[in-house]
């Protein structure tokens, strides 16, 4: 007897055999639970019928299957084997949006709650459904989204050069207003209409040429390669609750070329706090980022093994993005027995995702994290690393900045005072960071208007 599980979501035909990571338990008297195995579960659309074979030799009984999601949540289901059949198993994951084109994002992101007995959300009053384009004509009652090309104007705005993150730093210590802020960034070029729009939510595509309307399925031509010089892309989010600026990750590469990146905002949280999700279209990807976000590197290294982790580090050259997520999963996972017992296979192509991808701050930090775990540490490498990926800018990953952050603090402790300077720096950064998205999101500015200073008094004694 045999178990067969799938776990369905609105996925609009996008499918991943290692969509979940599963725990499957058996349930004895009393309810007392007893661990069977971990399982990698399929994620498929609604409308598959698809299911894997995950356990064989099953004994008959009651069981539970708890599937973890990439935002931390836990969805749990029980099920029956009885003896002499196979058992087929299907979770279908709670839609907490109007199409399926926002479920994705709803399992990645953090929505707030606001269900009713169907299943979707509360509509907004009337007063708060309005379309995207009456909301950023004044997003300081609304909000608006705009498009960063540093490399268009690299004399206008910080984001360009190799002191990003002292500026960035330097401004954001300075607490400045939406505006100000924007106008030292550079030139942003407003995101004029959403790809998808409802009452509720605005759904914005991007690629690295910009925002696709629709379907498009127009690929531009990348060198990747050794000594590319790829340009970064940013979006900048205005509302009366500050400016975030977000690091795409474009261009995201794959056999069938270029993924598509979408954002999904929903519309009626403007009023408290701006709900927003920002996914890449395949549901594995999604998956690992959210898992390595939250600190369950062992549930990433469990779903994605260690010769796909390799596979994904090794394909660099034509892949980088989805590389660096392969290595990540690979470094944070030398912990384990499986990983280390590989680590020479694939050392060497690390450095070479550093070396080879100047424009990628994600690959020395990479470098850097691998070099302090060695079981004699090169530090001169580690620091040398470190360096070059503060000078690159803003990671694409919030768990990248992270591990700059804990590099830097290493050197800061022997006393070294440029790493102080630069981890002074990162401290200032990563207190605007929103930990609970996995692409880089920093709020540069946390109020609409300048924040009035209160006077101080002198007080004089004599």
């Amino acid at each position: 007897m045999s178990i067969h599980v799938a776990a369905r979501a609105l996925l609009y035909e996008r499918q991943a055999r290692k969509g979940l990571m599963g725990s499957v338990f058996f349930r004895g008297e009393e309810q007392q639970n007893r661990f069977v195995a971990d399982i990698r579960v399929p994620l498929v659309d609604h409308a598959s019928q698809y299911t894997e074979e995950t356990l064989q030799d099953i004994a008959p009984g009651e069981y539970l299957i708890q599937l973890s999601l990439p935002n931390g949540g836990v969805i749990t289901q029980n099920f029956t084997v009885q003896a002499g059949e196979d058992t087929r198993v299907i979770i279908t994951i709670p839609h907490e949006g109007p199409h399926e084109w926002s479920s994705l994002h709803a399992m990645t992101g953090k929505f707030a709650q606001e269900a009713v007995a169907t299943g979707g959300y509360m509509r907004p009053m009337a007063a708060r459904s309005q379309s995207y384009a009456q909301l950023s004509a004044d997003p300081e009652f609304g909000y608006a989204l705009s498009w960063l090309a540093p490399d268009q104007n690299p004399a206008d705005g910080m984001l360009s050069g190799d002191q990003v993150l002292r500026e960035l730093g330097e401004l954001m210590g300075r607490e400045p207003d939406v505006r100000s802020a924007t106008v030292k960034l550079g030139t942003a070029i407003p995101v004029e209409e959403p790809s998808l729009e409802d009452g509720d939510f605005a759904l914005f595509r991007f690629k690295h040429g910009g925002l696709q309307a629709g379907e498009s399925t127009d690929d531009e031509d990348f060198f990747l390669g050794p000594g590319s010089n790829m340009d970064r892309r940013f979006l900048l989010q205005q509302s009366a609750f500050g400016a975030q600026l977000i690091s795409l990750p474009t261009p995201w590469t794959t056999p069938q070329g270029q993924e598509v990146v979408e954002l999904l905002i929903k519309k009626h949280s403007i009023f408290e706090e701006l709900d927003y999700a920002m996914t890449i279209g395949d549901p594995m990807i999604n998956t690992l980022l959210g898992y390595i976000n939250m600190g369950a590197v062992h549930l990433a290294q469990r779903l994605l093994d260690v010769e796909q982790a390799q596979q994904m580090l090794y394909e660099k050259i034509s892949y980088p993005l989805a590389a660096t997520i392969g290595g990540y999963v690979l470094v944070l996972g030398r912990n384990t027995g499986e990983y280390r017992s590989q680590a020479h296979v694939w050392k060497s192509w690390v450095e070479n995702l550093d070396h080879w991808f100047e424009w990628l701050p994600d690959g020395a930090i990479l470098n850097a994290s691998m070099q302090l775990m060695e079981k004699q540490p090169d530090l001169e490498k580690a620091r040398d690393a470190l360096m070059r990926a503060f000078s690159r800018g803003l990671p694409y990953f919030t768990f990248g900045l992270k591990q700059l952050l804990d590099g830097m603090r290493f050197f800061a402790g022997k006393g070294d005072a440029e790493a102080q300077g630069c981890l002074d720096v990162l401290k200032v950064i990563a207190a605007g960071v929103d930990s609970g998205s996995p692409f880089l999101t920093v709020t540069v500015a946390s109020s609409w208007e300048e924040k009035k200073k209160t006077p101080t008094l002198e007080m004089r004694y004599g």
